[in-house]
């Protein structure tokens, strides 16, 4: 029963989502917008009103990742989660799993391809799920803190795989992101 509540939750944020900006002709650099999705901007999630969320939708590109670079937020709990196309979970990242950073955030990606049997640290893998929804999670944020926590949003990007340095190209960066 939780497996098909969690679903249909999904599902609903995958229809909530707004088309990403290179699918509206706009430069995004190779950036992922993230899009709030709470109780006081759509029913989706409402299920949970002391969580807030964001999310985005992705393609996988051969060749390439996603880079997340973030600070912690002041709050209870965070994750970032992954789900295919088809709105199952596929991998998940909570606080406590990322490592920090040498200034204190902290860098996580999103690995197109399969789990291998020793994973890399602060890295989802997609699986054989060529494209889906990455949500990032903050459960309670603390007191006099707002929804993010009292941080910025983590900046989400494509980069070439194993970070070989070099942006993956414009045509690339415009098909980063699922319709």
């Amino acid at each position: 029963m939780r497996a098909g509540v969690a679903a249909a939750v999904v599902g609903a944020v995958l229809l909530a989502l707004p088309a990403g900006a290179g699918a509206q002709g706009l430069d995004t650099t190779c950036q992922f917008s993230l899009t709030r999705l709470d109780a006081s901007t759509t029913n989706v999630l409402a299920l949970d009103t002391n969580a807030v969320y964001w999310g985005g939708t992705y393609a996988g590109l051969p060749g390439t990742r996603i880079r997340i670079e973030g600070e912690y937020p002041h709050a209870r709990y965070m994750s970032w989660n992954l789900y295919d196309s088809a709105a199952r979970p596929i991998d998940a990242l909570s606080d406590h799993q990322l490592a920090a950073g040498p200034v204190g955030g902290y860098t996580a990606f999103i690995e197109f391809g399969p789990r291998p049997a020793s994973p890399a640290p602060n890295t989802l893998y997609s699986g054989d799920s060529r494209g889906g929804t990455f949500l990032y999670r903050v459960y309670v944020p603390d007191r006099g803190q707002d929804a993010k926590g009292g941080v910025p949003l983590p900046k989400v990007s494509l980069e070439p795989a194993g970070g070989a340095g070099g942006a993956p190209g414009l045509d690339a960066c415009r098909e980063l992101q699922a319709p």
